[in-house]
């Protein structure tokens, strides 16, 4: 069974930067499973990526990843994504890159019946949220963050504390990602 996932980003392919860079990596880490693994059949992915800036339209995509021309505008983001998930149902995650735009991709998810996975990078989530930004971002199943700040490193390891909850450190081009998921 293929997962499909709508991926709701800042940026991604075509624009330069640390952010992009991350999107792309994880897309392709979900789309490139291993075909003979256990879990192969069960791990493999269709995303469809909608930006708010950079255009891939003169790149060629990794097989399974589909990427809408940028969309700046507020608005016009918002009704884009609602097409290209409505177009591509049934849509099993929302992903979303950036806090900002956690309370569309909480609506999406609730209306097509998906799941709902936040992104989150350092300084964006560290300022406390309010009104339907904070409720988006507690309703999230799969809420991540990008850590920008690595407090030790212990035995080999770096470790990185968010409110109290140590995060899981991997290495990925040379560049350190934190994830962080909060307690059930």
């Amino acid at each position: 069974m293929t997962i499909r996932i709508l991926a709701l980003v800042g940026d991604c392919y075509g624009a330069p930067g640390g952010i992009a860079r991350y999107n792309q990596d994880l897309f392709e880490s979900l789309v490139t499973a291993d075909p003979q693994g256990p879990n192969a059949r069960e791990s493999q992915a269709e995303i469809f990526v909608v930006p708010r800036l950079g255009d891939a339209r003169s790149i060629t995509l990794p097989a399974r990843i589909h990427q809408w021309p940028p969309v700046f505008s507020r608005l016009l983001y918002s009704l884009v994504s609602f097409w290209v998930a409505w177009r591509h149902r049934p849509i099993d995650i929302v992903f979303c890159g950036h806090v900002y735009m956690a309370p569309l991709a909480w609506a999406l998810a609730r209306f097509f019946g998906a799941r709902y996975w936040l992104q989150t990078h350092g300084v964006d989530i560290w300022t406390p949220q309010t009104g339907l930004k904070r409720a988006a971002v507690e309703k999230a199943n799969h809420p991540v963050v990008q850590l920008q700040l690595i407090e030790r490193v212990e035995h080999g390891v770096a470790v990185a504390e968010i409110r109290g909850e140590t995060s899981a450190i991997c290495m990925g081009r040379g560049i350190w990602y934190g994830v962080f998921s909060r307690a059930a």
